[in-house]
Order: C-alpha cells, then sequence, then structure tokens
C-alpha cells in the first residue's frame, strides 16, 4: 500500500519520505501506548459514549431549532483570557456578534489552561455546562487569537460538538477589515460571486500524490457539482495549471467556492521568518524543476488593491495551508528526520491574506500538518473512488454545504464524524493492547495504518474565519 505525502520544499524534494507498511505499523503500535495519545483519545469521550457532531445535531433537532441560522442556534466568539489584546478584540467584534444575534455580544467565551485536562475540563463544564433544558449553548464558535493563546489541537475537539472557525490576522485592522467586509457581504443587495466553482489542479506524473488527487477527486468532482448541483465550473489542469494561468483566472473570474488540490510548499528548520512567508504556498504545474517565484502561489501574489476572490470561499487541499505544527502528528515515523517542523505553531500567510483583503473571501478551509493521499483515496483499490465512497464524502459534503449556502462551519460536519469515528476505533484497540487481549496480526496491522493516518488527517481541517459565514449565490439561490 503507498501513503503518498502531499508536500514539497523549496527545491521541489518530497518533505517526508513515505514509510514501509512494517515499518508504518511498528510505530503507531508504539504510539498508542503513549500518554499523549490516550490523553487525545479521552477528550473526545464523555460519559457514556464518544462526542459525536451528531449529538449536536440532536438536540438542536429535539428543539426544533435551525441549524444553519446563528440566531436560532446560538452564536459566540472565544478568546483567551490572557489575550493582550482582548478590550480591543471585544470592540472590533462586537458589530459581527451583534450581526449574528448574540446575547451578550462583549462577553466572549474566555479559554485557560494549558493542559489536555484543562481542556477537557473547560469543555465539560464552561462550554457544555451551558446547555439547560429551556436553552441551548451556542453552536458557532469564533476563535479569535493565535494557535499560542488557542491551541489547534483544542480546536479539532471543540469541533467535534460545535461548529468552530478561527481568525488570526497580522494585525486588529486586519481584523476589523474582515469584520466590516462580513456585514457589507451579507448586507449587500446583491451577491459579490457568480454562480461557478472553480478547480485547481496540477498533475505531477503517475508516481506522484497530484496524480491521484487530479484523477480520482478534482475530475470526478467537478463532473458533479456540473451535473448535479447545476453550477458552472471553469477548471485548470495537468500542463494547464500553471501559477501564470491561475493569477490570471483569479484576476478575472468571480467563482463562490475555489477549490485547489495540489503539493503545498512546507519549508522545514529554515527559520520563521521564511517559514511563515512560504509554507502552505501553492505548487502549480512546473517542468524539470520548480522555481519559488515561478510556479508557487504565495500571499504576496494576492493583489490587494483590487477586488481578488471577494465573497467566496476557498478551499485548499494541500500540506501545510492552513498552517504548521510546531511538530507534526506524525514524528512517530520521522525518526532520523528533525521532529520539529517550526519553532512553534503559526497560520500560513495565505488563508490570512485572504481574509484580511477587503474584497476577497469570506472564508478558508485547508489542512495543517501533512496531508495525505490515503485520506481520500487507496491506491490499491481505485475503482471504489469511482462510487464516491466513504473516503472522498466528506469533501463532497462539504461541497454540497457551502453550494447549498449552508455556514462554512457545517461543512466540516462530516470530516468531524470520521475524525471521532477513527478515535474510537483507536481508542478501543488501545484499551485491548494494554489488557493484553488484543493479537496483531497482518490483516489489524493494515487496518490500524490505514485507520491512524485517515484520523489525523481528519483532525487537520480546519475553518479559517467566522464558521457562520457563508455565501450568497446569485439568481434562485440568493439567500439576502
Amino acid at each position: 500500500m503507498n501513503y503518498l505525502s502531499l508536500g514539497l520544499d523549496t527545491n521541489g524534494n518530497y518533505l517526508f519520505e513515505n514509510p514501509a507498511p512494517k515499518q508504518l505499523a511498528a510505530f503507531i503500535k508504539e504510539a498508542i501506548n503513549t500518554d499523549a495519545m490516550a490523553d487525545v483519545l479521552e477528550a473526545t469521550k464523555q460519559p457514556g459514549g464518544s462526542r459525536t457532531p451528531g449529538d449536536r445535531f440532536d438536540e438542536i433537532s429535539r428543539r426544533n431549532l435551525d441549524i444553519g441560522d446563528p440566531k436560532s442556534v446560538g452564536w459566540t466568539y472565544l478568546v483567551h483570557e490572557a489575550d493582550p489584546n482582548l478590550e480591543e478584540i471585544k470592540r472590533i467584534i462586537y458589530p459581527l456578534a451583534v450581526h449574528r444575534g448574540m446575547e451578550c455580544p462583549d462577553e466572549p467565551m474566555l479559554f485557560r489552561g494549558t493542559t489536555m485536562e484543562d481542556w477537557n475540563y473547560w469543555i465539560e463544564h464552561d462550554f457544555e455546562g451551558m446547555s439547560t433544558p429551556e436553552k441551548m449553548r451556542p453552536h458557532y464558535i469564533l476563535i479569535v487569537g493565535s494557535p499560542q493563546h488557542v491551541p489547534f489541537l483544542f480546536q479539532s475537539l471543540l469541533d467535534v460538538i460545535a461548529s468552530v472557525g478561527r481568525v488570526h490576522l497580522e494585525s486588529l485592522d486586519d481584523l476589523e477589515t474582515y469584520v466590516n467586509k462580513l456585514i457589507r457581504l451579507e448586507t449587500a443587495p446583491q451577491p459579490a460571486v457568480d454562480k461557478e466553482v472553480f478547480f485547481f489542479a496540477p498533475n505531477h506524473g503517475a508516481r506522484d500524490a497530484t496524480h491521484f488527487s487530479h484523477q480520482y477527486m478534482v475530475k470526478p468532482m467537478r463532473k458533479y457539482v456540473h451535473k448535479q448541483l447545476d453550477f458552472d465550473t471553469h477548471a485548470l489542469m495537468d500542463e494547464y495549471a500553471t501559477k501564470r494561468n491561475l493569477v490570471e483566472a483569479f484576476a478575472t473570474r468571480k467563482p463562490a467556492v475555489v477549490y485547489t488540490a495540489s503539493h503545498g510548499l512546507g519549508d522545514v528548520g529554515t527559520g520563521m521568518k521564511h517559514q511563515r512567508r512560504v509554507n502552505g504556498g501553492i505548487v502549480c504545474q512546473y517542468g524539470q524543476s520548480m522555481n519559488l517565484k515561478r510556479d508557487v502561489f504565495l500571499a504576496e501574489d494576492v493583489p490587494m488593491d483590487k477586488p481578488f476572490l471577494e465573497g467566496a470561499v476557498f478551499y485548499q487541499f494541500a500540506c501545510f495551508g492552513y498552517g504548521t505544527p510546531k511538530e507534526s502528528d506524525y514524528n512517530h515515523w520521522l525518526r532520523g528526520k528533525t521532529k520539529r517542523l517550526a519553532k512553534e505553531d503559526f497560520i500560513s500567510a495565505l488563508p490570512k491574506k485572504l481574509l484580511a483583503h477587503p474584497q476577497g473571501p469570506i472564508a478558508y478551509i485547508g489542512h495543517l500538518d501533512t496531508a495525505f493521499l490515503h485520506a481520500f483515496a487507496d491506491t490499491d483499490d481505485l475503482d471504489g473512488l469511482e462510487k464516491w465512497d466513504d473516503r472522498i464524502s466528506p469533501f463532497i459534503y462539504a461541497m454540497n454545504q457551502l453550494l447549498g449556502v449552508q455556514p462554512s462551519g457545517i461543512s466540516m460536519t462530516k470530516m468531524n464524524e470520521r475524525y471521532t469515528r477513527y478515535n474510537t476505533y483507536i481508542a478501543n484497540v488501545t484499551d485491548r493492547v494494554k489488557r493484553g487481549t488484543y493479537k496483531w496480526n497482518d490483516m489489524r496491522e493494515e487496518r490500524i495504518r490505514d485507520t491512524w493516518i485517515t484520523r489525523s488527517d481528519a483532525q487537520n481541517y480546519m475553518v479559517f474565519g467566522d464558521p457562520a459565514a457563508r455565501l450568497r449565490i446569485p439568481a434562485d439561490k440568493d439567500i439576502a
């Protein structure tokens, strides 16, 4: 079985070698015995069973509420209690909180704690404890702050039981620009986008992961969007997926959704200034060698003096598109290599630039850490992909929800269900291993490899921006 990753450094080299199956199984079996893994698995549980996105849907249904309406199911924002900009953040977010119908728009949820135990206590008491027979806890939560204040993993855990997004821009002025943009676009007489979805999919050859994302993700998804969802589509694929063509398309088209599937740039150990500039860049089609300026679309390529994908949602399938963790979730098989990806966790420059653009996108969805082909395609069973099987269903679900003008946070529901389902499987295996009642064999080793990669991959898809932000589609789909 092939475990192909979607990531290159600035020299065009693969970030990680693909591990041999037996080696990978050995590392995973070692990892499931660690305290860190036990903490993560415990965090997705509650008394009586695992937390799942279905639990919140059941509660919303029982209360006869509309999950797509933040005023109905509740919207709030979360800031670390020690954030030095807390008072300014409250001032800036206030108009959006009023716009979303927040009951006390100047009283955000305050996050505290530094350990996994602290996070679990906060979720169980500060958040889940807000629900009463008369009133449900807020469903939409906008995290405002850096991953140093509110960690990435906490964001993933909270997203299981709420619709969560994050915004952390380069300045408070950028944050205010984003808030003003959302309110302006949602109250404008007409949508800013066309009824179109734009796809971008380089293909670097049969042995490269982009061949599979091009052939078995983007091509059938484009057909589905056009035939089943009745949207116009425009695509740059194969040799046409160059940076020059991408820049031209971004300058001239007004799609509702941009969907890119490519390698993401990810330099390791090169210094934070450089990493913040390049990590998560979209690696476009290139010839014999890759050139950073010619072949990679970076944040610095976004023009700030003219409209740029105004009102759109940008979905990037690539390594490090959302951000870079200090340490990879896949450290257990990176032996012999640096285990530290960066000095600290950080959000990539491209999503920051997109949301800070006053006439830019309303939300971004992307991947933290290394993304693997195996998360959506088993190269030993490619026929299954033609049937839109379970591997690719979270991506189709996301497109259905976005184009169905549901809030961006809802689009992550199937991905979060995958995360919790596979966490449950790993938790059960871990428990049996510690009891001495689980005997490994080839079939079980293959299952744990598949589950581990797919679970970790699902954990790292996140919304950047307000999870209540939604598209406005022209004509019959306009929701003004």
